[in-house]
């Protein structure tokens, strides 16, 4: 049985999304104090800072300064954003980072917030850019938005050489939840994942399993769907690493044939 504490769940499933050298840095007593309640589960706080790599705001460098308190998640974590980029960006991603927080009601939330940070830093990125070629008439007519329409489902089959880490399975099912992504997770040899949500919410789980490194990952199938989910919510860990029940799992939701094309198997 895991005793880790939830919070330290959450830190190290962050470092497995971002192992870079100097990506999380953690102080002695940081360090310390994560080993201590990942071996015996025991409440405290954790601290950290994440120096975003690859992510720039305005073209500054993005960290973040972490701190879970005691009762996390319960009570929420302590973010704050820093980079050189100009006040009211940075006090834009500071908001986007809160705005998460604030929405998952007592769940753990560090990977939500991170990848709503990193997202809405490369969108600023790519408006800044694109603004320097548009001219005010083109601009305009950009901020003109039309009314919102409820976001299609769309099913996407990822296979992996293998799925055995704790902690990325940990991460596979935590973040499909917190991305309102449904569907099945087989670890082992190989593994598989059937997911199903909005293209969006699909893009940032796509970035995240990307971020864990693998031996081996790829988009084998991707399948449109209508308003109505076929696939179960939350995203569920399959018992044992056998094909057999996420086969008949495949086919009593409607997406065999996504299963089947997307392992190159033959479809009846």
């Amino acid at each position: 049985m895991n005793s880790c504490s939830e919070a330290a769940e959450d830190l190290l499933a962050l470092q497995a999304c971002y192992p870079e050298a100097g990506a999380l840095v953690l102080t002695p007593a940081e360090e310390q104090a994560l080993v201590l309640q990942s071996k015996t589960g025991l409440a405290g706080e954790l601290g950290a800072t994440l120096h975003i790599p690859d992510v720039l705001a305005s073209g500054e460098p993005i960290s973040l300064n972490i701190s879970l308190p005691i009762a996390y998640p319960r009570e929420g974590p302590s973010l704050t954003v820093h980079s050189a980029a100009p006040r009211d960006v940075t006090a834009e991603l500071q908001a986007v980072v809160k705005t998460t927080a604030e929405a998952s009601q007592g769940l753990p939330c560090l990977l939500a917030c991170v990848a709503a940070l990193v997202a809405a830093a490369q969108d600023l990125q790519s408006s800044t850019e694109q603004q320097k070629d548009e001219n005010p008439v083109e601009a305009d007519a950009r901020s003109v938005k039309a009314p919102e329409s409820p976001d299609p489902m769309c099913c996407r089959l990822f296979w992996f050489h293998h799925i055995k880490s704790l902690t990325k399975r940990k991460v596979i099912v935590q973040e499909a939840k917190n991305l309102e992504i449904g569907g099945f997770s087989k670890p082992g040899f190989p593994g598989v994942i059937v997911a199903e949500g909005s293209l969006a919410a699909l893009e940032g789980y796509t970035a995240t399993l990307r971020a864990l490194r693998w031996s081996a990952m790829a988009v084998r199938g991707e399948e449109a769907g209508g308003l109505t989910r076929r696939l179960p919510l939350p995203l569920r860990e399959v018992a044992g690493e056998g094909m057999g029940e996420l086969a008949s799992l495949c086919r009593g939701a409607g997406v065999e044939a996504l299963f089947l094309s997307a392992l190159k198997l033959p479809t009846v």
